[in-house]
């Protein structure tokens, strides 16, 4: 699944290699794997990557959506740094962060589908 979600996020911005080098750098699939084989040292490569994350989701979204992103940033944020599960985390990120996806792509359709009709 964070394969997938790097690979939605670049198609999010399709022109822009330099973006997409970026996201490549940023979301380091061997560290989030490794989550769960290192439980002592996962928090602060979770927390960068939750930070990048939701800094490129506000990026793309549209105003009332950024407001949603970075509500779910200030509550994963401190679950990270206080103790939560790394698998639990996985899957609230995941969760969270194809939501988003989800959500930009949908709003990104229908703004090109409302600028060929008018």
């Amino acid at each position: 699944m964070f394969k997938d979600l790097k690979a939605r996020l670049c198609r999010l911005s399709p022109n822009r290699s330099d973006i997409h080098e970026v996201i490549e750098k940023e979301l380091n699939e061997e560290a989030f794997g490794a989550v769960l084989q290192e439980p002592a040292g996962w928090r602060a490569a979770m927390s960068a990557v939750l930070r990048f994350t939701c800094f490129h989701l506000d990026f793309l979204a549209s105003l009332p959506h950024k407001a949603d992103i970075f509500r779910t940033f200030e509550e994963l944020r401190p679950l990270v740094e206080d103790g939560l599960p790394p698998q639990a985390f996985q899957t609230k990120y995941l969760t969270f962060a194809h939501g988003a996806v989800n959500r930009i792509a949908k709003e990104l359709a229908e703004c090109f589908k409302n600028r060929k009709a008018a």
